[in-house]
């Protein structure tokens, strides 16, 4: 064939069919109206007219926001803390640090508001997961639009790392569907995780765009250097592809929420470092807070939060295990502070750094996610198992590597809130206040310096859309919108005595409530009771900047004012119900979903990991997993089906010729495993393992080999929470459930399919 020829005849063909009214070329649409040149008859009587992609306004800023996990008010060096953060503490030194900053007290709904500027319950996001309820979708509404959407369509490169957690779960899965993901709000660029925790050495579901990604698993891979890793790739493709276009990147790294895994060089910093105790540390921080101008003079330590002993009444292996837990947390925040050093140092490497918008904050105050002498292990906690010093001292050696989840003890968390009391998922200033920094070393003239006024997670929004010359729509995309709830802070960036905008601000959190107007504050901290059986307490914040003296019983009409302004928020933003369910109910709602509805399940080897939202929902029920394979050899080996990793899961396998069934809560000490009393025959066979409930969370294991019992066991405890790692079929991929083997310990013979039956 003449290929010349056949071009030529192409070229034509096309130039005939493109005259208008010729016919299948000629895109005659809606939009040919806005074309800007000339069409004609043939090329030679037209002129092509381009269209323009929005650009910003030339000089507009590029935006960092850096949003932390879990990080109390006081951990920062500069915010009074003795752990080294010297990049962020430049941050500070040219910028702004605000005081009086406060959040939503847990993460989803922090970074809900964030984002949209609405409050949490209004935006859909009043707890982290789907309850059922308009103020509790577990992901941001559609009717509220984004700071990364509005900056994309007015010119800027979007570009999110690290947690999300504004997914609801039954939507987190690589079949979608992906309204609420990263990438259909707002970013280009999304590199990260959806859930609201991840083990940093092995992360359980890594997400690129859309698409899970897997890692190293021979301890090469620390989440926190990749990230960094792969957020100045991004800036270096941005900027090589559209260097006319700012970049909006929102950096949110899963530091330092549990579990707190740390690498060693980074730990042996912090040896020894806090043998002195929690309660010395809180009394140094608050002297330097103080110094500092963060804290007032007549501010008081809040007392110990329900639990916590005085560090000179611990026994001294209690002091051993605890200064090894904050050890291991220090170097966490140490390392958190180096990551964002690099990503600074890249920015002003190229020049860019002057005129960057770099706004730092945490989503909540210091984690109570554990029992109050922290655990090597966070799982215990969620699992509803106590842990102690005997426990944990197993383990002390190998804090923060990939062996542990560790989260450290409520008393230090305590320090972290210095001079607050309680924790995050608790409205008191342990829960909502927060370090904030913002640095624009071009712009804020009055460096290093403190604001005082008033303001809450809902005003970053406005802040950048004020600086970006972008005005809040109505209507987005044919939707309505609704009207932002922040006010912008910009006023504050040059006037330090500047009145503040904001006086009033609702808050509730699993039961817990307050509300702050102008210098008075209303909160109530309910423990497990039930949220009305707790009275109101009362605070003058303006002389009592720590919360500690309670004046409800002097001024008992204040409270009933502000009670009734709480109860007239929550109305208006979609806060009712209030949900004060204890945590295991709260987290497991029955959701009518289709897997929710399903008591059979099929899978074949091959399929990627499932994720822990679509696989079978047998916690707490009678259940049995079954498996059809053929082994033509002894040697032919390996995992048929696993969920979780070395910390929490189960795992269903063939090794020596045997095969096991292994249970594991919550690590060493809650395993439970089950060995066939027979070997697995060669050829053809079915296997089996039944589990029957026998009381909440208990019950009988049992192992079948061609029908016929080979093994029991009972089980004194089961999983309370899934583990966040899902499932896999014919291998153990990531972290091992057991170990007894090495992942991924693929099954070597023929696997035809495994199947679930809930009953």
């Amino acid at each position: 064939m003449n290929y010349r020829r056949f071009f030529i005849f192409f070229a034509i063909f096309i130039m005939l069919f493109s005259v208008p009214g010729a016919g299948i070329f000629y895109n005659n649409t809606a939009d040919a109206k806005d074309f800007k040149g000339v069409i004609g008859k043939s090329i030679r009587e037209s002129k092509p007219g381009w269209s323009q992609p929005v650009k910003a306004p030339k000089g507009s800023p590029n935006i960092l926001l850096i949003l932390l996990d879990d990080l109390g008010y006081a951990d920062l060096g500069s915010f009074g803390s003795e752990i080294k953060t010297p990049n962020i503490d430049s941050l500070a030194k040219s910028g702004l640090r605000y005081n009086n900053f406060t959040n939503n007290a847990i993460c989803a709904p922090s970074r809900s508001s964030l984002l949209t500027g609405l409050n949490s319950h209004s935006a859909g996001v009043g707890w982290n997961i789907d309850l059922g309820f308009p103020g509790y979708a577990g992901e941001m509404t559609l009717n509220s639009v984004t700071i990364a959407e509005l900056l994309k369509d007015n010119g800027y490169s979007t570009m999110m790392l690290g947690k999300w957690h504004l997914t609801a779960g039954d939507h987190q899965s690589s079949a979608g569907p992906y309204d609420s993901w990263p990438t259909h709000r707002g970013f280009e660029r999304f590199w990260g995780f959806l859930d609201g925790l991840t083990c940093q050495w092995f992360p359980h579901a890594l997400i690129n765009g859309t698409e899970f990604v897997e890692t190293p698993t021979d301890g090469s891979f620390y989440f926190p250097d990749a990230m960094t890793d792969k957020s100045i790739e991004m800036l270096k493709e941005q900027r090589a592809t559209s260097p006319d276009k700012p970049f909006f990147m929102y950096y949110a790294p899963g530091a330092v929420h549990w579990p707190h895994h740390t690498k060693k060089e980074d730990r042996k910093k912090y040896i020894g470092k806090y043998d002195k105790g929690w309660d010395k540390i809180r009394r140094e921080r608050l002297s330097r807070l103080k110094k500092l101008g963060i804290a007032p003079e007549n501010t008081k330590l809040s007392p110990h939060n329900p639990g916590v002993k005085p560090w000179d009444k611990l026994t001294p292996d209690e002091k051993k295990m605890a200064a090894r837990f904050q050890e291991n947390y220090a170097a966490f925040v140490d390392n958190t502070d180096q990551n964002i050093g690099r990503l600074l140092s890249y920015i002003e490497k190229v020049g860019e750094l002057k005129n960057t918008l770099v706004i730092l904050a945490s989503d909540n105050g210091a984690s109570g996610e554990t029992t109050y002498d922290g655990a090597y292990n966070a799982y215990r906690f969620i699992n509803g198992i106590p842990t102690n010093a005997e426990v944990n001292l197993k383990f002390y050696d190998k804090i923060g590597g990939p062996e542990t989840r560790p989260h450290y003890n409520h008393g230090w968390l305590q320090a972290s809130n210095t001079p607050f009391k309680y924790s995050k998922r608790t409205t008191h200033g342990g829960g909502v206040r927060s370090p904030l920094i913002i640095s624009w070393p071009g712009k804020i003239k009055d460096k290093n310096s403190i604001r005082n006024q008033f303001h809450h997670v809902t005003d970053i929004m406005p802040t950048i859309l004020e600086i970006a010359g972008i005005k809040a729509p109505d209507k987005y995309k044919g939707r309505d919108v609704k009207p932002i709830a922040g006010k912008s802070m910009l006023y504050t960036f040059d006037n330090k005595k500047a009145k503040s905008k904001r006086t009033e601000q609702y808050y509730e959190i699993e039961g817990h409530r307050a509300y702050v107007d102008g210098d008075w504050k209303i909160v109530t901290y309910r423990g497990n009771k039930k949220y009305d059986e707790i009275p109101w307490e009362l605070y003058n914040l303006k002389k009592d900047f720590s919360e500690t003296n309670n004046l409800s019983e002097k001024y008992p009409e204040k409270v009933k004012k502000l009670e009734k302004k709480w109860w007239k928020a929550a109305k208006e933003n979609n806060v009712l119900p209030i949900d004060d369910r204890p945590l295991y109910i709260k987290a497991f709602p029955r959701n009518p979903s289709v897997i929710s509805k399903m008591k059979y399940f099929t899978y074949y080897p091959g399929m990627s990991t499932i994720e822990r939202s679509k696989t079978p929902p047998f916690r707490n029920r009678s259940y049995s997993i079954s498996a059809k394979i053929n082994r033509k050899s002894s040697n032919e080996e390996g995992v048929l089906a696993a969920q979780g990793d070395m910390n929490s899961g189960y795992t269903f396998y063939i090794k020596d010729n045997l095969l096991v069934y292994e249970h594991n809560v919550a690590g060493e000490g809650l395993i439970t495993k089950i060995v066939s009393d027979s070997k697995v025959p060669i050829g053809d066979v079915d296997i089996r393992f039944d589990f029957t409930k026998t009381k909440p969370f208990q019950g009988k294991g049992e192992l079948f080999i061609n029908g016929k019992k080979s093994g029991e066991a009972d089980f004194a405890i089961t999983i309370r929470f899934p583990p966040w790692e899902g499932l896999d079929i014919g291998c153990d991929l990531r972290s091992p459930v057991s170990k007894a083997y090495k992942s991924p310990f693929a099954f070597s013979g023929k696997l035809e399919n495994i199947i679930y039956n809930i009953k």
